[in-house]
């Protein structure tokens, strides 16, 4: 996989090779040695993407742009990438329908597919993209506010407001027992000083009959 992807039919690769560690040009990895991203704006590639693109599930962009000899069509297994925001294809040779998939992607932001001259593709695509973002943001919302309401709903309370009613209780119990130690202070020095007042009282005498 790792030949025909990050090569696209230009460079040469053993299939066994490793991406982020061999120095590829354009190839971006995580610490966990994910690929990322994909820079390859005006890198002169040819042929096209290959479907094994899909298996870069941590893809988060790709930018294909001005490369004219990339003229296939393109791949239906890029809607496979959950996690893409960005997809650039701009200025390219890709031919035949743009794979309903990719509007489907619940996180993608922004799609360029401008200036390919055969490809068939909805007017309206960033419309719908952003149509899309939009709607699964809503869903998202309505998801956690319908989990604090059964959390609400069972007498279980979110951990961040439980650890709240955790710290005001020790804050409490520590004033509690703060005054209480001075309190009991304050009443031993003030008992010492009365029995010390009371031994230096001095006694009159009595007088003889």
């Amino acid at each position: 996989m790792a030949k025909s992807v990050y090569y696209l039919g230009q460079l040469s690769m053993e299939e066994d090779a490793d991406p982020c560690g061999s120095g590829c040009k354009g190839v971006v990895c995580s610490k966990t040695h994910s690929v990322t991203n994909l820079h390859l704006s005006s890198a002169n590639l040819s042929w096209g993407i290959p479907t094994a693109i899909g298996g870069l599930q941590e893809l988060i962009s790709v930018d294909l742009l001005e490369n004219p000899k990339l003229t296939s069509t393109i791949p239906r297994q890029i809607g496979q990438l959950r996690r893409l925001t960005h997809l650039k294809l701009s200025g390219c040779n890709f031919h035949g329908k743009v794979p309903e998939e990719i509007y489907n992607l619940n996180n993608l932001e922004y799609l360029d597919l401008s200036n390919n001259p055969q490809l068939l593709q909805c007017e309206n695509a960033q419309d719908l993209i952003t149509l899309r973002r939009q709607q699964s943001l809503t869903v998202s919302r309505r998801r956690l506010l319908h989990h604090r309401t059964l959390l609400q709903v069972n007498g279980r309370t979110p951990l961040p407001l439980f650890y709240t009613y955790i710290a005001l209780a020790v804050v409490g119990l520590v004033i509690i027992v703060t005054f209480t130690f001075c309190f009991c202070r304050w009443l031993s020095v003030r008992r010492t000083r009365h029995a010390d007042t009371y031994m230096m009282t001095p006694i009159a005498p009595s007088m003889p009959k």
